[in-house]
């Protein structure tokens, strides 16, 4: 089975589901960022507001505009089949039958080295991001975001 057939189902599931792949601190942490917020990005900002500036290399509020979109690039690289993840998607999909929790753990795991910060703290920008994709296939998410980065 693909990464694709195998990650497709996840994304079919409520969007607050995505939460309890995040240990409880951090599920009430966001719960309250998200009813103090416009939108799932909204928090996921908020959320880089919130912890100290000394946890990643960026500083100021465009700062972390700049923070939140690398995580996103990097969900997208994963997520869209991009090379520089392909060992990652491999080993997940041979490892076990994917959930919600593993995709998520997995994923953070692989990009946390890449944008220069501790997995636990870019965790709940990915759970974030999952919501904001909603009810929408992995591929019809991927040929929205290169439709965005043409546009």
């Amino acid at each position: 089975m693909s990464f694709e057939e195998q990650v497709n189902p996840l994304f079919q599931i409520d969007e607050e589901s995505w939460l309890t792949a995040l240990p409880p601190y951090q599920q009430r942490r966001i719960k309250q960022l998200l009813e103090s917020s416009d939108s799932y990005e909204d928090a996921a900002k908020k959320w880089l507001t919130a912890i100290p500036e000394n946890t990643f290399p960026f500083a100021a509020e465009k700062g972390k505009s700049v923070f939140f979109e690398k995580v996103w690039n990097e969900v997208e690289k994963f997520l869209c089949g991009d090379e520089a993840y392909a060992k990652e998607r491999k080993k997940l999909v041979s490892a076990t039958e994917v959930i919600h929790t593993t995709l998520v753990s997995s994923l953070s795991l692989a990009i946390a080295p890449v944008i220069g910060t501790a997995s636990a703290y870019v965790t709940p920008v990915v759970v974030l991001i999952f919501m904001t994709m909603g009810k929408i296939s992995l591929n019809a998410w991927c040929q929205m975001r290169m439709e965005q980065k043409k546009g």
